[in-house]
């Protein structure tokens, strides 16, 4: 009858949307996971020029000004007793400016990818980061704990690398730190990582009130 044609006819619309928002929700499923490879591979290929830079800049530029700080240093030694001042203070500036220039390249290295980071994992790439960072800052750091033995995969390195680099840097910027501790612990194959300092903090119930 026409009640029961209707009925068939309903059930097949039915049947047909709901085999279109199907359809689209593979589609959309399909374009979500070509979006998370593409940006996997954005970094990927952001890291992989990172590293070659930064390890460009440690075997070709750190070596460079170490060996030029060596001559000048060897230089120095042979400046006679009467020598012009005018000499000895422009070798100072010179070794002084090598310095600089070292100490400059060190920190370009840390943020673009440190070669200590692929050489020898997280944990000693961090106590190589704390050291220039403290030195740059004055803000004394500690890293506790051990590599992770199987190493780290390199993109959950690289991700645990830096959020280390911006919770140091918003301690050196907001928190008014004197001291941070970068703790990495495994257990049961889970890492944890902590990254605590003595800086003054904030109150969570303010923020919340702002907003």
């Amino acid at each position: 009858d026409e009640l029961e044609i209707r009925v068939k006819e309903r059930t097949a619309e039915l049947a047909k949307s709901n085999e279109d928002l199907c359809q689209e929700i593979s589609k959309r499923k399909l374009a979500e996971d070509e979006l998370r490879a593409l940006s996997r591979r954005l970094v990927e290929t952001q890291e992989n020029e990172r590293r070659a830079i930064s390890r460009e800049l440690h075997d070709q530029v750190g070596q460079s000004l170490t060996a030029l700080s060596i001559n000048l240093n060897i230089i120095q030694t042979q400046i006679p007793d009467k020598a012009p001042d005018l000499l000895q203070s422009r070798m100072d500036e010179s070794l002084s400016l090598v310095e600089q220039t070292a100490e400059r390249t060190r920190d370009v290295m840390a943020n673009l990818r440190p070669p200590v980071l692929d050489d020898y994992g997280l944990v000693s790439a961090l106590h190589w980061y704390g050291e220039q960072f403290a030195t740059r800052t004055d803000i004394a750091v500690a890293v506790e704990g051990k590599e992770p033995v199987p190493r780290l995969d390199a993109q959950v390195e690289n991700a645990l690398f830096r959020i280390a680099q911006e919770a140091l840097t918003n301690a050196a910027k907001h928190a008014k730190a004197t001291q941070v501790t970068v703790t990495i612990e495994v257990d049961n194959g889970t890492l944890r990582m902590v990254v605590a300092d003595d800086g003054v903090g904030f109150d969570p119930a303010r923020r919340r009130n702002r907003c």
